[in-house]
C-alpha cells in the first residue's frame, strides 16, 4: 500500500506542471470522420516538434503531459480512398492543470506552390521542409510544391543549391508562389565549439549549442523565421571556436535563440556568440 500511494505522489508531481490537449475532429465541416489513421504535427517555442500517430480515430484523441506553451498543430490523415489534412494550423495555449480543446478539421486540399527564383524562372529541385509537420522534399520538374497535405498557416522553408533560402507561410488559396532571393553576401557567426556526442557533426567539427533550436528573420520576401538547421552552413575550426558561414543577401537580420533572446545581424558582416 505505501509503495502505491508513494508511485500516485510521484505521479502527480509529474504531471502537476502540465497540461493536455483533446483534438476535437471533424471532416469537410462534419462530425462523420471517414480517416481511419492519422498523424498529429506540434511545436512549441522551447519544447520543440513532437509528433503523436494515431491509429483509430473512432475514439477522442487527447494529448497528456504538455509543458505550459502556445502550441501550433496540425495533421495529416488518410481514409480509405483519399489523403486528408487540417484545413489550417492550430494554434492552442496549453495552461499547467488544464484540458484545453482543439478543433482540427480534415479536408482534401489541391493546388500547389510555385517556387521561383528572383528573376521568376521555376526551380525544379529546390529542397523544402514544413513546420509544424514533418514534409522533407523537392519541387518537381515544374518548380512545384503539391498542397495534397500542407495545411494552410504551415510555414514552408526552401533553398536552393545555390544557397538561397526563405520562408512562406501557406495559405488556403490553390495556387500559391515562393521567391527564392539572391544569396549574395557571407555572415559569419564564431561561436565555442561544444564537444556534445549526438550532435550533428560535419567534418568533425562540432556546431555551436548555443545555435541549437535558432531562427533568422529578415530574409528578404520571407513572412516567416528560417530555422537555422535549415540553413545552408559551411562550418570551419578557428582555435576554440566554429565559424559558422552563412550565404544570405545584404541587409539586416535577426537571430532569434530558443531562450527567448535575440542579437542583431547584419549581412555582410560577422557575430561573436559567447
Amino acid at each position: 500500500m505505501r509503495l502505491i500511494l508513494l508511485s500516485l505522489v510521484v505521479l502527480s508531481l509529474q504531471t502537476a506542471g502540465t497540461g493536455s490537449v483533446r483534438l476535437l475532429l471533424s471532416e469537410r465541416g462534419g462530425h462523420d470522420v471517414t480517416a481511419v489513421r492519422g498523424t498529429v504535427y506540434y511545436e512549441a517555442p522551447g519544447v520543440g516538434r513532437r509528433e503523436l500517430r494515431v491509429m483509430s480515430l473512432k475514439a477522442p484523441v487527447t494529448i497528456e503531459h504538455l509543458p505550459p506553451a502556445v502550441y501550433r498543430m496540425t495533421m495529416v490523415a488518410e481514409s480509405m480512398t483519399n489523403a486528408l489534412v487540417a484545413s489550417r494550423v492550430v494554434e492552442i495555449e496549453v495552461t499547467a492543470g488544464r484540458s484545453v480543446d482543439a478543433p482540427i478539421d480534415l479536408v482534401q486540399r489541391r493546388g500547389w506552390v510555385d517556387v521561383v527564383d528572383a528573376t521568376g524562372e521555376p526551380v525544379p529541385g529546390a529542397h523544402f521542409y514544413t513546420r509544424p509537420s514533418a514534409v522533407n522534399s523537392s519541387t518537381d520538374d515544374l518548380g512545384r510544391i503539391n498542397l495534397a497535405v500542407i495545411a494552410a498557416g504551415t510555414e514552408v522553408t526552401v533553398r536552393t543549391i545555390q544557397w538561397g533560402v526563405t520562408c512562406h507561410r501557406v495559405t488556403s488559396a490553390t495556387r500559391q508562389t515562393i521567391v527564392i532571393p539572391d544569396a549574395t553576401d557571407e555572415l559569419v557567426i564564431s561561436a565555442p565549439s561544444v564537444p556534445i556526442s549526438g550532435l550533428a557533426q560535419r567534418r568533425h567539427i562540432v556546431p555551436a549549442l548555443r545555435l541549437a533550436g535558432a531562427t533568422i528573420t529578415g530574409v528578404p520576401g520571407a513572412d516567416c523565421p528560417v530555422p537555422y538547421e535549415h540553413l545552408p552552413v559551411t562550418l570551419a575550426r578557428a582555435g576554440a571556436l566554429t565559424e559558422h558561414t552563412l550565404l544570405l543577401p545584404a541587409g539586416e537580420y535577426v537571430i532569434n535563440f530558443a531562450d527567448g533572446s535575440t542579437r542583431a545581424a547584419q549581412v555582410p558582416g560577422r557575430l561573436l556568440l559567447r
